[in-house]
């Protein structure tokens, strides 16, 4: 999925739930979405900063609840 996207394509819904469903069994190659620990890092911290900026916005209760990243 991770080529097909880099790629620029769009994909319709259809053709999307297709690809899920396609390769939903298929545990041969990396997750959809696998980043180095550098990514991964960047990924985490503009994470955070939206929610703090979400957060701070007027009108918005920001239910924090905590997960855990596999």
């Amino acid at each position: 999925m991770q080529t097909h996207f880099a790629s620029g394509k769009k994909l319709s819904p259809a053709s999307l739930s297709e690809m899920i469903r396609k390769y939903a069994d298929d545990s041969s190659g990396p997750p959809i979405a696998a980043f180095s620990d550098k990514d991964a890092e960047i990924l985490q911290s503009r994470y955070a900063n939206d929610i703090a900026r979400i957060g701070k916005m007027s009108g918005v209760t920001l239910i924090r609840r905590q997960i855990r990243l596999l």
